[in-house]
């Protein structure tokens, strides 16, 4: 039927009709759902048009009337990734006016941002954004915040995947790397799985990690590889730029902050800037607060004069390495440069766990921050007041404030008791050691009196002897004979015995004062007596004549000396016993008979049938070989256990007892008794209780959540002085930006 009515129809009909149709479709309004922005301005613009396409025209009676919200004449704005967003049309939405001051801002003088904008292209800062392809989502939010006034020729994007968004291209830092690491190593086993992600036109969204499980994603394993290839490819595209400043896409950047701290640098001195941590011996910029590296860093590390592929050959050696940015400061430092500490500047720590108050961050200005929301936050000052201050009060439970001041525990107290004990029992022993000493050269000055007593009359008896021998023989010329024996010695003259009596009576009278005495004339006669010197007037040698010795303590001072051998003729002609064994060969036989611990085992005999029982001693002995070795264990185990108490022992008593008044020594009982404290402390801001512990907190801040009961505590109680804080933070107003830490 149709082709029937088709014949009917002219030819030229069916022709006008066509090319109606066509010009129609050709000329109708453009509607591009699909818009392309030139760059990320583009973006902002469009996000921010509804704002100026308001009118606000004057009533009869001079009282503005608000007309509706109407779609601007700009292409549909649309999300970065997925889906479209269409302007909405609805009559129901008021809006407030724009102000004079911000449409003139926004028609004809450059914005505040785009004046940063150009002082960072003058001053040559590039900027590089690290990313994931799990993190596309949260590059989008970046484009129209952090980076809504950055060009093309602004920034560099690497992530692991090659793609783009917006006007950007997203380069993948990973197309370098070792194409045997790449298609084996297991930290790319989710590069694999994104690129063939991409190949099938699989949603990449469904390979997003969980950020609870740390440092065990995948992508986070897989980012180490990235740090040194980025910054080798970013020096390639950008050879000549002064500063490059490294980000990521959880990092917040106050770009005039920025701008203004990389003013106090020179870009010609090799610097590496970041906020320092530390493993090992090298200290490595924190990649989430950011870094940057200067010009002359760029050339010692990738210039010229440097080998090829730097990148490629730490790919071997970043297997046995945590992560990317520690060894980006390891390869930096290889050529000479080592990590500039920026901190507070460049910041890692949340504005909830940040130390705010009196020598801790307050006036110095937030360059970046990590995990951070976009702001107008320019100091620490800032921070606090925005984030901490509504939120601290005199007291909140299942709450740890992170004070990290002043601690008073019940083991402290039982601890500092137990000091003090020690210390008073060191001092009693000490004080009886002196009184045992003082008492000992009291009784060796009696002791020395009776000797210089008795030496008296020995010398008045040798005096006689003397005399008495001079009359026997005075008729014989020649002088009596010695035996061949040293002559006498004269002794050190006896003490006085006023001074022995005086020093006595000193002696007894400073007895508690502990005054010192000195021995004097003991040593000499206790040598003289162990050398035979003179003694009494008579020479001894009791090593050769102990009978001498025998008549000493049998007849005393009095006895006579032993003639010698020579002098005595039936001692003379006395024949040697030759019959009398050697002390020598005595001693020789003695050590070749057998003892009887020397016996052999084996010679164990059966008492019934006189065998030897070989297995019987081999147990025998094993036996005794693991007795002997428990005991060894045993002392060795009691040894060491003595000397960890003595190291301990020692360890107490050189501690200092610490001076506690009676509000800290109870400051640990209850959450009251630790409040009483900190409020009597005027450096306490803050103050945090559990089970037996208090600690004080010289500085404020916010802290995070406690769960009761954690490890048996019980429940973690904070409280703030707030009057003190407020009134601390009102005296310390931040009138200009410090640039000085601590």
């Amino acid at each position: 039927m149709l082709q029937a009515l088709a014949r009917r129809v002219p030819f030229r009909a069916l022709c006008f009709i066509a090319v109606t149709l066509y010009l129609i479709f050709h000329d109708r309004p453009p509607r591009n759902f699909i818009p392309h922005f030139k760059d990320a301005r583009s973006i902002s613009k469009c996000l921010q048009s509804n704002l100026t396409s308001i009118l606000w025209t004057p009533d009869a009676d001079n009282t503005p009337s608000q007309h509706a919200f109407t779609c601007p004449a700009c292409p549909v704005c649309s999300n970065a990734t997925t889906a479209t967003l269409p302007c909405s049309t609805s009559n129901d939405v008021p809006l407030p006016p724009p102000s004079p001051a911000e449409t003139t801002r926004i028609d004809s003088t450059p914005s505040p941002e785009q004046q940063i904008m150009d002082s960072m292209r003058a001053q040559g800062i590039q900027v590089v954004f690290k990313t994931g392809a799990q993190e596309l989502a949260q590059l989008a939010i970046n484009l129209g915040t952090t980076l809504r006034f950055f060009d093309q020729q602004d920034v560099l994007f690497f992530s692991d995947m090659h793609d783009s968004i917006g006007p950007f291209t997203v380069h993948d830092a990973l197309r370098n790397v070792n194409q045997n690491i790449r298609d084996n190593h297991p930290d790319f086993e989710i590069y694999r799985k994104l690129k063939q992600y991409h190949m099938t036109g699989q949603n990449i969204q469904d390979l997003v990690e969980d950020s609870s499980h740390g440092d065990g994603r995948s992508g986070w394993k897989l980012d180490k590889w990235k740090f040194l290839h980025m910054i080798e490819e970013a020096f390639e595209m950008r050879p000549n730029a002064k500063w490059y400043v490294f980000i990521e896409t959880d990092s917040y950047v106050m770009w005039r902050n920025l701008v203004a701290y990389l003013q106090r640098f020179d870009h010609r001195t090799p610097l590496f800037l970041g906020s320092a941590l530390g493993y090992g011996s090298i200290a490595f910029a924190h990649g989430g607060s950011g870094y940057v590296i200067s010009n002359a860093a760029m050339n010692k590390l990738l210039g010229p004069a440097q080998p090829e592929d730097i990148a490629a050959r730490w790919d071997s050696k970043l297997q046995g390495v945590c992560c990317g940015d520690m060894a980006l400061a390891d390869a930096l430092h290889a050529k000479g440069v080592d990590l500039t500490g920026a901190h507070p500047f460049f910041n890692g720590y949340k504005p909830t766990t940040l130390t705010y108050g009196p020598q801790q961050h307050w006036c110095q200005p937030v360059v970046t921050m990590h995990h951070v929301i976009p702001a107008d936050f320019t100091l620490f000052a800032d921070l606090y007041h925005y984030f901490v201050e509504p939120h601290i009060a005199h007291k909140t439970d299942n709450w740890d404030n992170l004070s990290h001041g002043p601690t008073y525990t019940k083991e402290m107290l039982d601890e500092d008791h137990e000091i003090s004990e020690r210390k008073k029992k060191l001092d009693d022993n000490r004080r009886e050691a002196e009184e045992r000493k003082l008492m000992k050269d009291a009784d060796d000055i009696m002791e020395q009196k009776r000797l210089n007593e008795d030496d008296r009359k020995d010398a008045d008896n040798s005096e006689d002897d003397i005399k008495g021998e001079a009359m026997d023989n005075e008729d014989d010329t020649q002088r009596p004979d010695h035996g061949g024996r040293r002559p006498k010695r004269p002794l050190q003259p006896p003490m006085d015995d006023n001074l022995v009596d005086a020093t006595l009576d000193n002696t007894a009278r400073d007895l508690f004062g502990r005054k010192k005495l000195r021995r004097r004339g003991w040593e000499v006669n206790e040598q003289a007596h162990n050398k035979g010197w003179e003694i009494n007037g008579k020479v001894e040698h009791k090593a050769e004549n102990k009978k001498h010795d025998e008549m000493e303590k049998k007849d005393g001072p009095e006895a006579q000396p032993v003639e010698d051998k020579q002098d005595n003729p039936e001692t003379k002609d006395e024949p040697a016993n030759e019959n009398k064994p050697d002390r020598k060969e005595e001693s020789e036989a003695k050590n070749d008979s057998p003892s009887k611990d020397d016996s052999d085992p084996h010679d164990n005999v059966d008492r019934k049938d006189g065998i030897p029982n070989p297995k019987d001693a081999e147990e025998e002995r094993a036996k005794k070989e693991v007795e002997e070795r428990r005991k060894s264990e045993e002392e060795a185990f009691q040894r060491l256990a003595i000397e960890k108490e003595v190291e301990r022992q020692m360890a107490l008593a050189a501690k200092p007892v610490r001076e506690l008044s009676e509000s800290e020594k109870v400051a640990h009982e209850s959450f009251a008794n630790c409040r009483k404290v900190c409020a009597e402390k005027q450096e306490c801001f803050q103050f945090v209780w559990w089970k037996d512990t208090c600690k004080l907190g010289l500085s404020f801040r916010l802290g995070k959540y406690q769960e009761a009961d954690r490890l048996g505590e019980g429940t973690v109680s904070s409280g703030w002085m707030v009057q003190r804080i407020r009134d601390w933070t009102a005296e310390n107003a931040c009138t200009a930006p410090r640039w000085e830490w601590y």
